[in-house]
């Protein structure tokens, strides 16, 4: 439990000091009014507290509601502290907003696809199969849901390859999406994971997630978002999950984007000290095997309560997401306006003393 105004309960203390010092106060002054009179006429100093039958109550009742009123003194002084529980401020909404999550990581620059029936285009990499995928199930499903899209591992000035395409970004995010979007360039899957529940504050209704990955990742980034994705199923939003490549896996060029900067450009990256750049040229520094791992990719599926799809053993998967969009978009999900925030029990320490 913390305090929103710790320096509050310092008032505790002197408010506990008064109490005391007015409870002793009050004892001394009954027993030495007690010393002047005959014993018998001593419970008229008490007469303010009577009964309904007129009888006059007794020492104790009076000494109950000194110490009831010296109780609720201090409640007072600690509910002003704001006393707080970590929690979740929240409300319900149905989950009709999907948001299109693309792993853009090097290994998702790996030539191992399977070609799929329904594609407008021909994928050469994991990466472009993502789009291709995303693309028409946009096609299938835009009249039914909202659509945003976040990225992650996939910025220029990480020097990650492969870059996500300015244009094809833009023309998601502007033309054909509308409503709810996002577009974020992190580094792992945390990162892309605390962003979509943080969203949730701005939306105003519930989600779902497409994930779109190979899941190569090193076993401390993958232990950690399975760590995190514990939240989507503490507040039951489901993570569909597609997952790209063989698995034999595939050899790639891990290369380095050397940038230039530039005055303004429509397709170009930023730094975080607002410098614009743009690619002047690659450079390949190693050829590394990439391997899917999609048992981590399952893991998240199946505990978010989402749809799991591997495209490389030739089926798309695009009426079983379709299905599962449309199940779960009338599903209640658990909206954080402060994900991982406080709620405060301000109400509950003032309301102490009258339980």
């Amino acid at each position: 439990m913390g305090f929103l105004y710790p320096l509050v309960l310092l008032l505790s203390v002197p408010a506990l000091l008064f109490c005391i010092w007015f409870i002793r106060m009050q004892y001394l002054a009954i027993r030495e009014i007690s010393n002047l009179v005959h014993p018998s006429k001593v419970s008229k100093l008490t007469m303010l507290l009577s009964s309904k039958d007129g009888k006059l109550s007794g020492y104790w009742k009076f000494w109950f509601y000194q110490i009831f009123l010296s109780i609720s003194f201090l409640s007072l002084v600690v509910s002003l502290a704001g006393p707080n529980i970590s929690g979740d401020s929240k409300i319900e909404s149905n989950q009709t907003s999907v948001y299109f999550v693309f792993d853009g990581s090097w290994s998702m620059d790996a030539e191992d696809v399977k070609i799929l029936d329904g594609y407008s285009f021909v994928p050469r990499t994991r990466f472009e199969e993502s789009r291709f995928h995303s693309m028409e199930l946009l096609k299938r499903n835009s009249d039914q849901v909202s659509f945003g899209v976040i990225t992650f591992a996939g910025s220029a000035v990480q020097h990650s390859h492969p870059l996500p395409d300015p244009v094809w970004i833009n023309d998601i995010l502007f033309n054909q999406m509308n409503q709810h979007n996002t577009f974020y360039s992190g580094t792992n899957y945390v990162s892309a994971f605390q962003e979509l529940i943080n969203s949730s504050r701005y939306l105003g209704e519930g989600f779902q997630v497409v994930l779109y990955s190979d899941g190569d990742a090193s076993e401390d980034e993958k232990a950690k978002g399975l760590e995190y994705i514990k939240n989507f199923s503490r507040l039951g939003i489901p993570v569909h999950v597609v997952a790209l490549g063989t698995i034999q896996g595939a050899e790639t060029d891990l290369t380095f984007n050397l940038l230039k900067s530039v005055v303004s450009n429509k397709n170009l990256s930023g730094d975080a000290a607002g410098n614009d750049y743009e690619i002047s040229s690659n450079v390949s520094v190693q050829k590394r095997k990439s391997v899917p791992d999609f048992e981590f990719l399952r893991r998240i599926a199946v505990e978010t309560g989402g749809a799991f799809i591997r495209t490389n053993e030739g089926y798309a998967g695009f009426d079983e997401l379709s299905d599962a969009i449309h199940t779960a978009k009338a599903k209640k999900q658990t909206l954080l306006w402060e994900a991982g925030g406080r709620e405060v029990i301000s109400p509950y320490f003032f309301l102490l003393p009258f339980l």
